[in-house]
């Protein structure tokens, strides 16, 4: 394709004219019998759409043929076969038509009742025809009608052998064999698409947007790609967890099982298990009239089990998305492309939308537009450093040779220097900033990866063993020095930070008891364990720990207790309920090669009564499992445990005069409801349209009280 018209060249692309200097071109076919005769189609608006262009002296010059009647300006698709020497084809969604005068003129078939990506007409036999885009159908009489051939829809672990995935993107006939390329695979038919052999099963290929990875397990990421879902990798391999267009990813840092992925437009869905099952997370404003293709979702480096969902509005869960949304505030510029949030003051939020940058000190309720000057282009990517948050890089992706790709400010956007350097024209898609002393910024561009210390000038090439292709995403798994790459076209690629191939990996890091919505409890003994890869003797493994902030001002000794297997020699100390407890791992080799993981945080929680109290408390209920609300009485903040999850759950509070004061719909297992009310007594009521056993819809009544 060329939105710049036509260029021939006659001498094996040495040199190149320009017959045509206008035009979109988006195909091109030679006729089988006359060497000189050429046919192109031109998708430029409203010029040539209802035409071909026909060449008879090797596509020198060019003719309009006679207007395709009916075609209304949808885009074509020419074919030629050898098989009948005077005839042209052409397709689109509106039909099929034949030329039998040497594309001169032309006259409809059909119309198939599937859109049009892809067309392709047998070589040995013209009659036979494929045609389609979702799914594909297929003509054995000269296009005269049509019938199905494949279902996209049948996709699962054991494909029927007329499975192609859908989105057909070209589709061409040699020797009597089709091959087609969709947005899953290339595929051959032998039998003019009956059936269909997957040439590309086991390549990596795929086309990644972006992808989130566990902090706390290396082996743990899920993966957002184009038109393939989104994929959870484990230690047992891959796991295809949802179709469609896959986009942001998740991975709570703690909680590897927790995680939350992304369709289109910011639709945002949650599993719990590690992919083994999906719910919704009821997040607000998704759509493509409310978010971006691509919309940010980000958590929270220290309250991670808070996220945040960035649409035109900035939005918060406090619960890693499964339960209710807050409304923040808006940047004011439309529907947000990309994010980013400091990491040790996670009140600063940076967001852009094209050219517009907009930075907030409050957690998402205000933004401001910061005063340092930026070229006029559109942002694809923000970092901040993660040792200084007033420092943050920001990447633009044109390949005008305008050696302005690359800026970074060191207060907070008052001022920008232009950090391009060395890589002058190259478009760039992420960039992110390591934990290293020297706070190395990586960038993906349009050819790999390239690097360079903060404070120096040039960039460097960094692609051991990595395709000169696309990097779309760039992330930092901590505790193992690697960088994680998404690319476009060729899959998932890691390598190790720079200068840390030797340094300790820290693979694994858990806790007693993991942080979920209603735990860890405060009287649980929290011991940290590792699993340490290194290949000389460790010389000091360690915990630093803070409550309340991310101070890291305390110490506890790790010993090794099994190969690699490390574990503190004491609990973290038991806190209050509601205490924030943070910490991270330390672990040194023997020649000073320190790595640190992540910096993990989890909330002591108040245990939930195991015995609701006799007058206040749940009243009646039929749902299948005792129902928990906790703490009750309360200050108006508190948790409902309906024992599983359930969908489409209705929360409604009156009060003692039977007012409504509250509703809300949400999904999940854990609902956390905050009312802002005077003390005394309310009334709870929780429904589902579930049925129990009965065959009754689901509900509970419960009393709350609020002291």
């Amino acid at each position: 394709w060329t939105n710049r018209g036509l260029f021939r060249s006659d001498d094996d692309l040495q040199s190149w004219t320009q017959p045509l200097t206008t035009g979109w071109i988006t195909d091109i076919e030679f006729f089988p019998e006359v060497d000189s005769l050429v046919f192109l189609y031109d998708d430029a608006n409203g010029v040539n759409q209802n035409v071909v262009l026909r060449s008879t002296n090797f596509g020198s010059t060019f003719s309009q043929t006679a207007e395709i009647s009916g075609n209304s300006n949808a885009r074509g698709h020419i074919a030629v076969s050898p098989d009948c020497d005077s005839c042209v084809f052409f397709a689109s969604n509106n039909g099929v038509w034949t030329s039998v005068d040497s594309g001169m003129t032309f006259a409809l078939n059909s119309v198939p009742s599937q859109s049009c990506r892809g067309f392709a007409v047998s070589d040995v036999d013209a009659d036979r025809m494929i045609y389609g885009y979702v799914d594909l159908q297929a003509s054995s009489n000269g296009g005269q009608s049509f019938s199905d051939i494949t279902d996209w829809a049948m996709s699962g672990s054991n494909l029927p052998n007329n499975y192609v995935h859908a989105d057909l993107r070209t589709i061409e006939c040699v020797n009597g064999v089709f091959y087609a390329g969709t947005d899953g695979f290339l595929c051959k038919s032998t039998d003019n698409g009956v059936n269909w052999d997957q040439l590309n099963n086991g390549t990596g290929i795929r086309e990644f947007y972006c992808a989130g990875l566990s902090q706390s397990d290396w082996k743990v990421q899920m993966a957002g790609s184009q038109d393939n879902g989104t994929s959870i990798r484990n230690g047992n391999g891959w796991i295809e967890w949802n179709g469609g267009d896959g986009m942001e990813a998740l991975v709570q840092p703690l909680e590897p099982d927790w995680m939350i992925g992304s369709w289109q437009f910011g639709t945002r869905n949650i599993t719990l298990d590690g992919g083994m099952t999906r719910m919704s997370a009821n997040n607000p404003e998704g759509g493509s009239t409310n978010a971006n293709w691509q919309a940010p979702l980000l958590f929270d480096p220290n309250q991670q089990m808070r996220v945040f969902h960035f649409s035109a509005n900035v939005f918060k869960s406090e619960a890693f998305g499964n339960g209710n949304w807050t409304q923040m505030g808006s940047p004011d510029i439309g529907q947000i492309i990309v994010a980013d949030i400091a990491q040790n003051n996670s009140e600063i939020i940076t967001v852009a939308r094209y050219s517009e940058l907009r930075i907030s000190v409050d957690g998402g309720y205000t933004f401001y537009e910061p005063q340092g000057t930026l070229p006029n282009f559109s942002i694809t990517d923000i970092a901040f450093d993660p040792r200084n948050d007033s420092t943050m890089v920001i990447t633009y992706n044109r390949f005008q040779a305008d050696n302005q790709k690359v800026f970074i400010s060191h207060d907070l956007g008052a001022s920008w220097t232009n950090i391009t350097g060395n890589l002058s024209n190259m478009p760039l898609r992420t960039v992110v900033i390591d934990h290293s002393a020297e706070s190395n910024i990586y960038v993906g561009g349009e050819l790999g990866v390239y690097y360079k210390a903060m404070n120096e000038t040039d960039w460097t090439l960094y692609n051991p063993g990595l395709p000169n292709l696309t990097v779309r995403d760039l992330e930092i798994q901590y505790g193992t020095n690697v960088l994680r790459a998404s690319t476009w076209g060729r899959g998932l690629w890691e390598y190790k930070l720079v200068d840390r191939v030797d340094y300790p990996a820290i693979t694994v890091t858990e806790i007693s008891e993991f942080p979920m919505k209603v735990s860890p409890s405060p009287l649980v003994d929290q011991y940290v364990t590792s699993r340490i890869s290194y290949g000389e003797d460790l010389s000091e493994v360690y915990v630093l720990w803070s409550d309340s902030v991310p101070s890291f001002d305390n110490r506890i000794d790790m010993s090794n207790s099994m190969d690699s297997t490390w574990v503190t020699d004491e609990f973290i100390p038991h806190q209050p309920a509601y205490t924030d407890v943070y910490f991270k791992v330390v672990a040194i080799g023997e020649n000073q090669d320190t790595t640190e993981t992540y910096r993990f945080h989890y909330v002591s929680r108040q245990n939930p009564p195991e015995v609701p109290d006799t007058t206040i408390g749940i009243m009646e209920s039929n749902f299948e499992s005792p129902i928990l609300v906790y703490p009750n009485p309360s200050n108006g903040m508190f948790s409902i445990d309906l024992g599983r999850g359930y969908d489409h759950v209705q929360t409604v509070v009156h009060n003692i005069e039977g007012k409504q004061i509250y509703s809300e719909k949400t999904e999940g297992q854990q609902i956390e409801v905050q009312l802002d009310q005077s003390p005394g007594m309310y009334f709870l009521t929780v429904t589902s349209p579930a049925k129990s056993n009965g065959g009754k819809p689901l509900q509970a009544r419960i009393k709350l009280v609020i002291d």
